[in-house]
């Protein structure tokens, strides 16, 4: 089967694996060039020195220009690895450490290796064990040094200062849950697998390349990068230089960088919600506002003591729960006026 319907030159994904370093990311969300979120009108949403610049060179002669001093550049390597059978919290801790970042919280990567769509905790109980055996070929790294990574002021002034859902939730599908301070690029070709009830079973998602059935273990062979037309491991192999992917990243998160600003404990508790219950991120504002403590009841020495005068909401007299209402004409009349009302009614 075709797998990249969408291929860019080495070229093109170079530079863009450039541009990137410094954007917001959304961490439910797998990794993707195209998934990287820009600050205002296209900018960082940290601050580099855009005067001291040079030159980098990529493998195959690519070239990107301007490049900032502190993006910096390696050859990658090429790797076989095969995991132990571990358990949902463990592998989704070992994907947490790839991504630079601790917890045990799934990443969107995760996720989408082993096809969990649900809330995490009951994502974790359905599976017995995740296991994957996989060739991971990076060609180069593109990274930012990590001494003095300052967030945007443009960035820092758009936090809500309150909890205000609709305005943390605007800003966090606008930039992000976290920032991209590193990718590599190149391709990988691995086999995931889920042990669940007794069977270890590969994830069914497409790009497959290969699938083969024996009694109750099915494989999947899953390919990221180069060409793939389903082609044998070696021919695929040589064709990643010519159109390499992402396929890691190193990510840090935004409430990090936020750690004197006002607003800053709202958006890591709103962000740390959206994590681990994974509400569609257009639906995160109705998400949040059932956040909000509710008191059903008064609350100890919460009341005032002595007689308190409440004001009747209606003019109305009711004799029962449920019966019917007796409104009640408020107007004042003199006490003439009503004896003499009085006695030409009767």
């Amino acid at each position: 089967m075709p797998g990249n319907l969408y291929q860019m030159d080495p070229q093109s994904v170079a530079e863009k694996a450039v541009s990137v370093i410094g954007f917001g990311f959304d961490l439910c969300r797998d990794v993707r060039l195209s998934a990287c979120l820009p600050g205002p009108s296209g900018s960082r949403l940290i601050e580099l020195d855009s005067a001291a610049t040079r030159d980098l060179v990529f493998p195959d002669g690519v070239v990107v220009k301007d490049v900032p001093n502190s993006i910096k550049y390696d050859k990658g390597e090429r790797t076989r690895f095969r995991s132990d059978v571990l358990s949902f919290s463990q592998m989704s801790e070992k994907f947490n450490r790839d991504l630079s970042l601790s917890g045990k919280i799934p990443s969107g990567l995760f996720n989408a290796m082993f096809e969990f769509k649900g809330c995490w905790q009951k994502d974790a109980c359905a599976a017995k064990g995740l296991a994957y055996d996989g060739w991971f070929l990076t060609l180069y790294n593109v990274e930012l040094e990590r001494t003095n990574i300052t967030l945007s002021e443009r960035v820092k002034q758009e936090v809500p200062t309150t909890w205000d859902p609709a305005a943390i939730a605007e800003f966090i599908e606008k930039y992000g849950t976290h920032v991209v301070v590193g990718v590599k690029m190149g391709g990988e070709h691995y086999i995931p697998g889920q042990l669940h009830q007794g069977v270890l079973a590969g994830s069914m998602r497409p790009p497959v390349v290969t699938c083969s059935k024996n009694n109750d273990i099915m494989n999947i062979y899953i390919r990221r990068g180069g060409i793939d037309f389903g082609q044998s491991h070696s021919q695929w192999l040589s064709t990643i230089s010519q159109s390499p992917n992402v396929i890691s990243m190193s990510l840090v998160p935004i409430t990090s960088l936020l750690s004197c600003a006002r607003g800053n404990g709202f958006l890591s508790h709103a962000v740390n919600l959206y994590l681990r219950y994974k509400p569609p991120i257009e639906e995160l504002h109705v998400f949040l506002e059932f956040q909000i403590p509710r008191q059903w009841a008064p609350v100890y020495s919460d009341l005032p003591l002595g007689l308190k005068h409440r004001k009747q909401s209606s003019p109305s007299l009711q004799f029962t729960f449920m019966g019917p209402k007796l409104y009640v004409n408020t107007a004042r009349v003199s006490f003439r006026s009503t004896q003499f009302y009085l006695r030409h009614f009767f």
